[in-house]
């Protein structure tokens, strides 16, 4: 495994250049934690880069572990010091592992257009990523088929939603939409039935029948 020294190294570049994309235009996901690097290896993500601490991978045996998969698939992995790290990884404290994956963008039609034996979810105007990523989490933790999120939220595919989401973002196809209306629209006429959350006087998402096409406005 080759050791990074400079922060100008093409490694570096290349994640750095990554958390800039827009969301529309995107070709990478900044993965960063050893969680979610782990979830989305798991997950059958392509892993094209990644950047371990030097420390960690010495002595972290589960980043070793995530390493000798790393090196199976190819993946272009190198070691670095921690300043090098916190150049790269968007937290304060920067993590001991960040990685680029790649990005191929799921069609909220392709969801609507299944035959799922159970509901969809699709957030509003959920700004805050953390918050989208606990509700990604709370859907698949629930048995939803998939997640619509309109762009009025988060972005679904950011750091911080990722994080939130603990990889579960992978487990699920999750879509973007810059449509709303017509995307219900659309969903109504295959026969989805269109529900909303209330925070009083409802039933739990977990007692509801949602054995069925139904899409659960959250927000």
């Amino acid at each position: 495994v080759k050791s990074i020294t400079s922060r100008q190294n093409v490694l570096v570049t290349r994640i750095r250049n990554a958390r800039r994309e827009r969301r529309s235009t995107r070709k990478h996901l900044v993965l960063d934690g050893l969680r979610v690097v782990t979830d989305a290896q798991q997950s059958g993500l392509a892993i094209d880069t990644a950047l371990v601490s030097t420390t960690a991978f010495k002595n972290d045996p589960d980043v070793k572990h995530l390493c000798t998969q790393f090196d199976s698939n190819k993946t272009n992995l190198a070691t670095c010091s921690e300043r090098i790290m916190a150049a790269v990884s968007p937290l304060r404290s920067p993590s001991t592992v960040v990685a680029l994956g790649s990005y191929k963008p799921v069609d909220s039609e392709e969801i609507i257009s299944c035959e799922p034996s159970s509901f969809i979810v699709m957030p509003l105007a959920v700004q805050d990523p953390g918050n989208l990523g606990a509700i990604i989490r709370s859907a698949v933790a629930a048995g939803s088929a998939g997640i619509i999120v309109d762009h009025s939220s988060a972005d679904p595919y950011g750091w911080k939603a990722l994080r939130g989401s603990m990889g579960c973002t992978f487990r699920l196809p999750v879509a973007d939409t810059d449509n709303t209306l017509e995307t219900l629209r659309q969903a109504r006429h295959l026969g989805w039935t269109i529900v909303t959350t209330s925070p009083h006087n409802g039933t739990s998402v977990y007692d509801a029948n949602l054995n069925r096409r139904v899409i659960l406005l959250v927000g």
